[in-house]
């Protein structure tokens, strides 16, 4: 017998109260709500057939002092409205709605427009009679805002400049927001980016009548010399804060230290140093600003000292060649100019310069290979470096003679090696051929089901289509189609549509969510179930499911099911440019990472443009999906201009694109223009290190090379001809000898002679 679509509602409430045997049990949940938000208090009650509560005996209350106050009475299902008590309407008269229970068995207090004293204890509170026993269930509700902290509003460091091991005071003051908000101070050194906790404030006093806290921190720090550079943070965070909060950074202080005793040392260390040879003198002590050195020489046996060199930052003293009137005390003094009442700090060294002891023999014995050469204090013979490099050139030479001779003979033999490689290829088109044909033939056809997944923006509709294809021998169950929706890690039904065309439910334990926006649609021409969300909100995202049930071949019921993802599309409506590293000005040389942000759904596709100064002409840069990067390893001045990225949304062609730009300037440095005047011909200009330094030419010394090997093959063949040249004649002359002493009418042996000179 067929069931009518009124007797399935009231056949699934008696079993959900059939099934709930146990006393009363309530449920409630508590809240979080942030600045324009609604408070919504669910009360969800399940209870057996035995028991009854009587009209206005559910109520919501709240802690005010010591005390639970009601604020909203309710009655069950085909009771009374709910109301709310005379005494508490000044306070919440048309700021709350109450949804009375229904099959849901649920009483709903809506907050509109929450203020501060909102926050707080609530409770549901339940009065019923089981038998001859009246018995009362409660459940609390904690309501909470949520206030955001905000960036502080003054930050302050005194003094910025200090000495080493003096005190200095921060000041920092911000609105931490609620709840329990609190400010933390951080140190970032000048050799790290990572920020070190130095000092945090007391969380502030949850207190209901404070929407917000505003906290004044005043803290005081010794700084050390290892702090000279670095700079302080301020950031302001609460309990529902992610890590720290918004933060403002100060300037990077300067802590003047030093300067410490000098430590001077010699380069090469010797314990004996001779004339002739080199020698460089260094005094390195620490100090902030940098110290000034003072050199001063003591010559020995003299008592008179004087100043040798004065001079910022390291002070080196350098002798290309010593001599004997070098030697005596050194003494470096360092002075710190911002400290000048302080003690300087004094190091010397004592260097002697003797003769060199060479041998009566000097260089005399040093061969055609060898150059002599002064070293430590002696004359020696050593390898001469162009020897080497001679050898090396000879080499060359042969090697390129060598194989060009193999290159000749190769090249006729490689001439008959291409039969073999296209038999080849053709047998590997034939293989590929043979697996192309060799399909298998599978498959054995069963119910499918179709869906696509659902893009949507403000103000459209949602529309789900499930689509499903079968043979005659398969047959859908009597509740056809059931769309439902992933909530947690389970999937509930939404609405239920018939493969006959008969609407019959929606999920009863929906209907809150969904009543008077999900419309389903019965299948006309094509099997097909079909819901549409009407005026769809954040929360209508997700995962769909359509599920069917259906009897197969052997009269088994079988299921199958095919999901729909459902995203909102939005954006993009604002895009960025960064810039890495952020500087005012760049250099020809610098490396700089471009990097366009924007938030969209779906994620945005950037497109990049680039304007050259002094034209009004773009061309476009770069067109990439997700994160898009420019990236310089090396930037040149026509690099100089405007780049533009444009964020633009697949998914809304006609929604605005989101476009932000940045004009870079790229200029030589300083040095560029004045540190390449020395260089030679042979030589060329190279930055490193944002200086500019001479190196060798690499393609000069190529061309010498190449000079070189062109020279060596240009005497070689000269070489060849004219030997071939006085072979010639050598030959001719023999036989002009050979031929006088033969007769004339001697043909016979006149011809062997021409013969044997051909051969010749």
């Amino acid at each position: 017998m067929p069931i009518s679509s009124n007797s399935i509602g009231p056949l699934l409430t008696s079993l959900v109260f059939i099934t709930s045997i146990s006393s009363l049990t309530l449920k409630t949940k508590d809240v979080i709500f942030e600045d324009g938000d609604s408070i919504i208090l669910n009360c969800t009650y399940y209870k057996s057939y035995t028991e009854d509560i009587a009209n206005r005996y559910i109520q919501w209350q709240k802690l005010i002092g010591n005390v639970f106050k009601n604020i909203a009475l309710f009655s069950p299902p085909g009771g009374p409205w709910p109301f709310i008590p005379y005494e508490m309407k000044p306070f919440y008269n048309n700021r709350i709605e109450l949804i009375a229970p229904n099959i849901s068995l649920s009483a709903v207090m809506i907050i509109k427009d929450p203020i501060c004293s909102d926050q707080g204890v609530y409770r549901c509170w339940i009065e019923y009679y089981s038998g001859n026993s009246v018995n009362v269930q409660t459940s609390d509700s904690v309501v909470k805002l949520k206030s955001n902290p905000k960036e502080p509003e003054k930050f302050q460091l005194f003094p910025n400049k200090l000495d080493e091991n003096q005190s200095i005071s921060i000041l920092c003051s911000a609105n931490v927001g609620s709840p329990l908000g609190n400010i933390k101070i951080w140190k970032i050194s000048q050799y790290t980016d990572t920020p070190v906790l130095i000092h945090e404030s007391k969380a502030t006093a949850n207190k209901p009548e404070n929407c917000t806290e505003f906290l004044d921190d005043n803290f005081t720090y010794s700084v050390t010399r290892d702090d000279n550079g670095a700079l302080f943070r301020c950031s302001s965070q609460n309990n529902l804060t992610q890590g720290p909060g918004p933060y403002r950074d100060s300037l990077k202080i300067s802590v003047i230290y030093g300067p410490d005793k000098p430590v001077i040392t010699l380069t090469p260390l010797k314990s004996l140093y001779f004339n002739g040879d080199y020698l460089t003198i260094q005094c390195i002590t620490d100090s902030n600003p940098p110290p000034v050195f003072t050199w001063k020489f003591q010559p020995h046996n003299k008592s008179l000292e004087t100043v040798i060199k004065k001079s910022p930052d390291i002070s080196k003293l350098v002798f290309d060649t010593l001599k004997t009137t070098d030697s005596g005390t050194y003494s470096c003094m360092a002075t710190n100019a911002a400290r000048l009442n302080s003690a300087n700090a004094t190091s010397s060294v004592s260097i002697y310069v003797s003769h060199s002891e060479i041998s009566n023999q000097g260089c005399n014995q040093c061969g055609y290979i060898t150059v002599c050469q002064q070293y430590d204090g002696k004359t020696e013979c050593v390898t001469n470096k162009w020897v080497p490099i001679a050898i090396v050139f000879i080499l060359i030479s042969v090697s390129f003679a060598v194989a060009s001779i193999v290159l000749i003979k190769n090249k006729s033999a490689s001439q008959d090696d291409g039969g073999y490689q296209a038999h080849a290829e053709i047998a590997n088109t034939h293989v590929y051929s043979a697996l192309q044909s060799h399909q298998v033939e599978t498959g054995v056809f069963t119910l499918t089901l179709e869906t696509e997944d659902v893009l949507f923006q403000k103000n459209d509709s949602i529309v789900l289509n499930c689509t499903w294809h079968m043979d005659s021998m398969e047959d859908i169950s009597f509740y056809g189609a059931i769309w439902q929706k992933k909530i947690g890690n389970e999937f509930i039904n939404i609405a239920v549509v018939s493969s006959r065309g008969v609407w019959l439910f929606d999920g009863w334990n929906m209907q809150p969510y969904y009543r008077n926006r999900a419309e389903p649609i019965t299948p006309n021409t094509l099997p097909s179930a079909a819901m549409i969300i009407k005026d769809p909100v954040c929360s209508d995202q997700g995962v769909y499911k359509c599920w069917i049930k259906y009897s197969s071949y052997s009269n088994e019921f079988d299921q199958t099911s095919s999901r729909s993802i459902v995203t909102f599309k939005d954006g993009p409506d604002e895009s960025a440019i960064i810039l890495t590293p952020s500087k005012s000005s760049y250099d020809v040389g610098d490396p700089l990472t471009m990097m366009c942000i924007a938030d969209s759904n779906p994620p945005p596709v950037f497109g990049w443009s680039f304007r050259p100064y002094n034209t009004s002409n773009e061309t476009l840069v770069e067109h990439v999906h997700f994160h898009s990067k420019l990236v310089f390893h090396s930037l040149q001045t026509t690099d100089s201009g405007t780049y533009i990225c444009t964020a633009t949304n697949s998914a809304r062609p006609n929604y605005p694109n989101a476009s932000s730009s940045v004009s870079l300037y790229i200029k030589h440095s300083e040095s560029y223009y004045n540190g390449c005047k020395k260089c030679g011909y042979l030589r060329t200009c190279q930055r490193y290190n944002r200086d500019t330094v001479c190196v060798i030419n690499v393609w000069a010394a190529i061309a010498i090379v190449f000079l070189i090997i062109f020279v060596s093959f240009a005497v070689i063949t000269i070489l060849l001809i004219v030997n071939k040249n006085n072979r010639s004649k050598c030959i001719t002359s023999s036989n002009r000898v050979h031929s006088q002493s033969v007769p004339q009418n001697d043909t016979g042996y006149q011809t062997h002679a021409d013969f044997a000179n051909t051969h010749v």
